[in-house]
């Protein structure tokens, strides 16, 4: 399913980035690798490094972002994102200089979409006999996902015109960044301030094997003749799960093409691999069963 939530403009952007990377460590700049190696020029081989292991410990833009974006945003789409370009970006500002992306104030920076597949699909990665089915596997989701977000981008990667987009709007380019998560663990409300926004922090314990994957799309649309808006979300609730079942639907082909056998859950809402028994997928929802006993507890306390 993939799931959305906004971040605020106003927002502290090191919290947010600290929850996105869990509290990871940014790579080291580019002139610092190149001359740990004595090379004039290199080529980062994130993208390489994921492909052949299925894991990739730091955040990616958008694989094939668009140049007239990246500009707009002030990055440099092949290095990879930097802690302080992310903290800027998430508060509606430039990676590079701090300004402002328009002259048109941002009051949402962005919104995070989450793809998550089917705990049979992260429990057969987790398991795999070898590297590289597990890495087979985990670019499936990728695929996918990268899929879905792309089709997310055509439906609301219009630039509103006027106030609330009453003067109409216009297609255009956007990008987003990418972060891997491949646990579930507890999250925390942290508020920044007495005033100030809450964030949901991961505690940093054991979780159960959970892969997923947020997306931080910027509220950024360049169109062809470069006018910078605002994205159109005005359809986003009602068509959220459209998103999802589509992104869905791209997994079940992609593991299908890997030979291996799917189905659909009995809500019909997640791609399942057949060959993960119910009980292990029970087994590794720790998380899920909290949420349902809490709930049942303040029910229980309300009756």
């Amino acid at each position: 399913m993939i799931t959305f939530r906004k971040f605020a403009a106003a927002s502290d952007g090191k919290l947010v980035r600290t929850y996105f990377t869990e509290a990871r460590l940014g790579p080291p700049p580019p002139e610092q690798a190149t001359e740990a190696l004595g090379q004039q020029q290199l080529e980062p081989g994130s993208r390489l490094t994921s492909y052949y292991t299925g894991r990739d410990a730091g955040p990616a833009w958008r694989s094939d972002m668009p140049l007239s974006v990246a500009r707009a945003l002030g990055i440099n789409s092949h290095h990879a994102p930097k802690d302080e370009e992310l903290d800027r970006l998430f508060e509606g500002k430039r990676a590079d200089t701090g300004e402002a992306w328009s002259k048109h104030k941002r009051e949402i920076s962005g919104y995070d979409f989450t793809f998550s597949p089917h705990k049979s699909v992260t429990l057969a990665a987790e398991f795999a006999q070898d590297p590289a089915e597990a890495a087979a596997i985990r670019n499936a989701i990728y695929r996918a996902n990268d899929a879905a977000m792309r089709y997310v981008a055509r439906e609301i990667g219009w630039a509103r015109r006027g106030r609330a987009g009453e003067s109409g709007a216009d297609p255009g380019a956007v990008g987003w960044v990418s972060f891997k998560h491949y646990i579930a663990r507890p999250t925390l409300p942290v508020q920044d301030g007495r005033e100030g926004a809450t964030y949901l922090l991961e505690a940093p314990i054991a979780g159960d094997p959970h892969d997923h994957i947020h997306n931080a799309l910027f509220n950024l649309v360049v169109t062809g003749e470069g006018h910078i808006g605002s994205l159109d979300t005005q359809r986003l609730h009602a068509r959220v799960h459209e998103f999802g079942a589509f992104a869905q639907a791209v997994l079940a082909d992609e593991l299908r093409a890997l030979g291996i056998p799917v189905a659909y859950d009995e809500k019909e809402q997640a791609a399942v691999i057949l060959a993960i028994p119910q009980f292990a997928n029970e087994a590794f929802s720790k998380s899920t069963h909290q949420v349902l006993r809490n709930a049942k507890v303040s029910i229980s306390v309300e009756i």
